[in-house]
């Protein structure tokens, strides 16, 4: 008879195969990019009719240049096709099947050309240049119009890059990925880490543990490269660093804490007289987001927004009133219904985290995670408590399939499978702390 972690384990098997042939049959587009969305009903990329105008972001240049759907359904495909390319690199690293070495190359060759067309981008930038990251809104023909870019989508993407490198790349491909980070970090210097977010103007690395942390690498990573101004920035962001221990009592969420801990990683490599530190401050950021989900792997969509612990529900779903001097943001932040989402980012923070520490409490928490929330072909983005939590005319974002949340359960199944079998990795061993 089978023990419990070989049931746990053959479940597992079972729902990463359903879930990777999903992936890479419905998510994943013609250039090689994830997409955001994709459509529940029709398996699709959603159609400008399907989605509601009040959805997208009020913003005269994304209206110019792309539909609606073209921003719906790529705003996050820089990071969902990241976590996608890690998921195949670990797959391949576990199995050596030469069809997860391939999609992991792919996945490479799709955000190599959203960056090269980046570089021409003219809008959003002080000027054109290499290392310019923009969201590719529409795909990869149209990445070069989008003025567009976010912290976790370079902090994701950077990562993957390198652990890319480190794992797969040829020498070409490695060479490339060594110029593109250098390139980020100036790129980020040059601009003073201000760009278009939302059709706002954004100073990151002022606000929020993940803006904090992405400051810490982005400059740290600078430094191996030039030393100076990227040295002067680091100060600056170390002297923020302290804020990453503070938390309100409704928790982080899974995005926030997996994009800090894969900054605290990387750091320890970068700098690793501070290791105690950058440990600290991972533990912290893990803890106060589980304290935000539930066991059914859920957690509320905007918990910063809603400030509402797990067990808590709006009693009545409403709307909030209009600002009095316009909505200039995302309108449906004014909605308030119980809304969670699938905290599969945590999974993979969980086993970075134990690739640090060595404490197999983490592989345990990554393993139940993956278990509750793996029992579809894919991920939603949202999941209503009922119909009513939703507004009418939003249904479809209950029909979202997200790109982010799949490719993401896929990676930690597959760092789970290198962890459990694999004593190091890339020459990396498992620290016991």
């Amino acid at each position: 008879m089978k023990q419990n972690d070989d049931v746990s384990r053959d479940r597992l098997e079972q729902m990463a195969g359903r879930i990777g042939r999903f992936t890479a049959r419905h998510l994943v587009d013609a250039d090689g990019l994830v997409y955001c969305g994709l459509n529940q009903r029709t398996l699709k990329p959603f159609r400008d009719r399907e989605i509601r105008q009040e959805q997208c972001f009020a913003d005269a240049h994304l209206k110019q240049h792309f539909s609606n759907a073209e921003v719906f359904n790529y705003e996050d495909s820089n990071m969902a096709t990241a976590e996608y390319l890690l998921a195949n690199l670990y797959q391949w690293q576990v199995t050596g099947a030469p069809a997860a070495k391939n999609a992991a190359r792919r996945g490479f060759n799709a955000l190599k050309a959203v960056a090269e067309a980046g570089s021409h981008n003219s809008r959003g930038v002080v000027m054109p240049m290499f290392g310019f990251l923009p969201k590719p809104h529409g795909g990869v023909a149209k990445a070069r119009l989008c003025a567009e870019v976010s912290i976790d989508q370079y902090l994701r993407v950077m990562y993957a890059l390198q652990e890319y490198a480190a794992g797969l790349a040829r020498p070409a491909e490695k060479a490339w990925i060594d110029r593109f980070l250098a390139g980020c970090a100036d790129c980020w210097d040059i601009n003073h880490y201000t760009f278009n977010y939302f059709s706002n103007i954004v100073r990151w690395g002022a606000c929020g543990h993940h803006a904090i942390a992405f400051g810490l690498y982005c400059s740290a990573v600078g430094e191996t490269y030039r030393p100076t101004p990227h040295d002067g920035w680091f100060k600056i962001f170390r002297s923020r660093a302290d804020a990453l221990l503070e938390c309100g009592e409704y928790g982080l969420s899974d995005n926030v804490a997996s994009l800090t801990i894969l900054a605290m990683k990387r750091l320890c490599q970068l700098k690793p007289e501070q290791r105690t530190t950058w440990l600290r401050y991972a533990r912290r950021v893990f803890d106060d987001s589980a304290k935000a989900i539930n066991a059914q792997g859920l957690a509320w969509l905007y918990p910063f927004i809603y400030k509402l612990k797990p067990d808590q529900r709006f009693a009545k779903p409403h709307w909030l009133p209009k600002p009095r001097n316009g909505e200039t943001y995302y309108d449906f932040l004014r909605w308030r219904g119980n809304l969670f989402c699938p905290s599969s980012m945590q999974a993979g923070a969980a086993l970075d985290l134990y690739e640090l520490t060595g404490r197999k409490t983490y592989l345990t928490t990554a393993r139940k995670l993956l278990l509750v929330l793996g029992g579809q072909d894919c991920l939603k983005y949202l999941i209503p408590l009922s119909p009513a939590d939703l507004p009418k005319d939003y249904g479809f974002l209950g029909d979202k399939i997200s790109g982010l949340n799949t490719a993401a359960w896929l990676r930690a199944y597959w760092q789970l499978r290198l962890a459990e079998g694999e004593p190091q990795r890339n020459g990396r061993r498992i620290t016991q702390v």
